[in-house]
């Protein structure tokens, strides 16, 4: 079993253009991060219709990807993994590396928090 971070390159931009992402001009990452439980997946479902599974309890593990087009463009939104969540292996260093893998490989990263932002997030 790999690391939820580990991802096969070649693969995904085979899969990309066989669904219809033919420059990577074309595309456009958008990804969301916020701790635990702050209905990033929720969000995400409201502002472009995805589907990611919501409901009372469940927290999504990883990365999870939706791809759609909008008004000419090509859209890959990716939903992550709460921050400072309980039953993480990793702890901090996990946090760090989900942070890192949105902001890298994402046009807009959306911050889910509500409130002020804690020190350990602004740390991040």
């Amino acid at each position: 079993f790999g690391s939820p971070l580990q991802c096969a390159g070649q693969f995904l931009v085979e899969v990309l253009r066989d669904l219809g992402a033919r420059h990577s001009s074309d595309l456009y990452v958008i990804s969301v991060i916020g701790i635990q439980s702050s209905a990033k997946s929720t969000l995400l479902n409201y502002l472009f219709g995805c589907g990611f599974a919501t409901s009372a309890g469940r927290c999504t593990r990883g990365l999870y990807c939706s791809l759609l087009e909008s008004n000419g463009r090509t859209l890959l939104i990716m939903d992550t993994e709460g921050l400072m969540s309980l039953e993480a292996e990793g702890g901090d260093v996990f946090d760090a590396q989900m942070a890192l893998m949105a902001m890298a490989c994402s046009h807009l990263v959306l911050i889910n928090h509500k409130g002020e932002l804690s020190r350990q997030l602004q740390d991040l």
